[in-house]
């Protein structure tokens, strides 16, 4: 079991790297004004070939104001959503 497990996470690890690799134009955007991050079995480092992908995006909040627009975070999630389908997460 432990072996199975080891190269689950291996995967997963793969996967989210190669995810992480092609987010290019959302890093860029949400330097230092969000955070995006994964729950479910890819948060917990352990997801299959049919998990799905549950993201959230986390945004600063300075003086009562959001650090990312509501314009930025429509491509945030664009993207998002359009290289999950590129590379069938």
């Amino acid at each position: 079991m432990g072996d199975y497990l080891a190269q689950r996470r291996n995967e997963t690890n793969d996967r989210l790297n190669e995810l992480r690799a092609a987010l290019g134009e959302a890093e860029r955007i949400a330097a230092n004004r969000a955070c995006v991050y994964a729950t479910g079995s890819f948060g917990r480092i352990e997801a299959g070939q049919n998990s799905d992908l549950d993201l959230f995006i986390v945004g600063r909040v300075a003086d009562g104001r959001r650090a990312l627009s509501r314009l930025d975070e429509i491509c945030m999630k664009a993207e998002l959503i359009e290289t999950t389908r590129r590379l069938e997460i």
